[in-house]
């Protein structure tokens, strides 16, 4: 072979490199990029629900009677909130607010958290109150509450109530799965609605 058809081979093949080296750093550019935003947007929700979690574990106290109470801290799948009473009467509650649920007639009962048993199946309530959130607009995901329904279901009976339900994939990440209880079955367990200013 002639030394300059080598040579324009070798300059091909480099260009060849070079060409799908600059591809490869733009799509991992983009890549990078996607994983900071999307951590940041993650962030900022966790941040949001968080907020709002201990906001209604808080408004749950003012339906509970009790001398003293603990509201957990950090994670702790077994309850949110354990009230103690003079007489001797502890009671453990799970306390949930949902926005979605105003919209979509449904309250949503995890029972699994990547792969692994979460909410209804470990808690150690005797009580889950769920918070339906209304929101001003209709706008769930910025608008302010503006009412709220609260069902005080106890343990063993969502439990049954939830064995015919509908099973989704949701949550962060679509790594909860969880049972979608129609509200009109939980009816009974309407415990009050209340307007907010």
């Amino acid at each position: 072979m002639r030394p300059y058809i080598i040579n324009i081979v070798i300059f091909i093949h480099f260009m060849i490199f070079i060409y799908f080296f600059l591809i490869f750093k733009y799509f991992f550019s983009l890549y990078i990029i996607y994983s900071l935003f999307k951590m940041n947007i993650s962030n900022s929700k966790f941040n949001r629900d968080k907020i709002q979690g201990d906001y209604y574990e808080k408004e749950a106290l003012k339906y509970l009677k009790y001398d003293s109470y603990k509201i957990t801290q950090g994670y702790f799948k077994e309850y949110d909130i354990i009230t103690y009473r003079k007489e001797g009467i502890v009671e453990k509650i799970e306390v949930k607010s949902d926005r979605l649920s105003s919209k979509t007639g449904n309250l949503c009962i995890e029972y699994q958290y990547k792969g692994c048993d979460s909410g209804i199946n470990t808690t150690e309530a005797d009580y889950y109150f769920y918070f339906v959130l209304f929101c001003e607009d209709n706008n769930i995901y910025g608008g302010n509450v503006n009412k709220y329904e609260l069902y005080k279901i106890p343990v063993d009976e969502l439990k049954e109530l939830v064995k015919n339900c509908y099973s989704v994939s949701g949550g962060d990440g679509g790594y909860s799965k969880m049972y979608l209880l129609p509200k009109y079955k939980c009816k009974d367990y309407l415990f009050i609605t209340k307007k907010l200013k």
